[in-house]
């Protein structure tokens, strides 16, 4: 397991010129041991009078990702023949639902599939741990300089920071429109109102590049 601070835990002959330095002590851990702390922390306490420094190991649960996992698609899938055979039996399983019933019945066929058939394409579990326990943010500063943790006022800081961030303040902004100068002609303005039409959506989705962020249904540009 991963040390954080000092990465020596023995030592010998210090203030000498043979002193040496040995990451001797470790933690070792088990995939289902990490499946149930998958943020857990190994610590260098230093300080001590041994020449062996205590390591400190806090075994900690992943409180905030207890909710259920949002569907992903997944642009791996499109590799596989059978990912387009089980869209097209969704397609055409009834005629009489609107496009955002069959991709939610796709999404759930395909969760099912990608992980009994294909596996998990976000690689092992292992490495989705380490992944999360190095995402994941500990604690940050305020505006005063002072450390908040989650157990400690962060969450009530960072939604204090968004709801000002994407908060309108009191500004008189007619003075400004008053001087901008017209840009678009009347004709391009009658084009611009024009009613939104199939090809217009299909187009516009067609141009995105297929890596892009997915929507609320969990389905990629690379999806349609």
């Amino acid at each position: 397991m991963e040390l954080i601070g000092h990465q020596f835990t023995w030592e010998r002959g210090r203030g000498k010129p043979e002193w040496m330095e040995v990451h001797l002590d470790r933690a070792l851990m088990t995939q289902n041991w990490l499946n149930m702390f998958p943020i857990a922390k190994l610590y260098n306490l230093k300080g001590s009078i041994s020449d062996h420094i205590p390591i400190f190991l806090i075994p900690q649960k992943d409180e905030l990702s207890r909710g259920q996992r949002r569907f992903h698609f997944e642009n791996a899938w499109l590799l596989e023949p059978m990912c387009k055979v089980l869209v097209d039996d969704c397609w055409k399983e009834r005629d009489d639902v609107d496009i955002q019933t069959k991709v939610m019945s796709c999404s759930e066929k395909l969760v099912v599939w990608g992980k009994e058939v294909t596996g998990n394409f976000r690689g092992s579990p292992k490495e989705s741990s380490t992944r999360r326990r190095t995402n994941r943010i500990h604690k940050l500063k305020d505006y005063d300089g002072e450390w908040k943790e989650w157990n400690g006022g962060l969450e009530e800081m960072i939604t204090a920071f968004y709801n000002d961030l994407f908060s309108v303040s009191q500004v008189e902004c007619q003075e400004v429109i008053d001087c901008m100068s017209t840009s678009i002609s009347h004709a391009q303005n009658e084009f611009l109102l024009e009613e939104i039409t199939y090809e217009d959506v299909k187009d516009a989705l067609f141009q995105m590049h297929p890596d892009k962020a997915p929507g609320p249904d969990g389905m990629t540009p690379a999806f349609y």
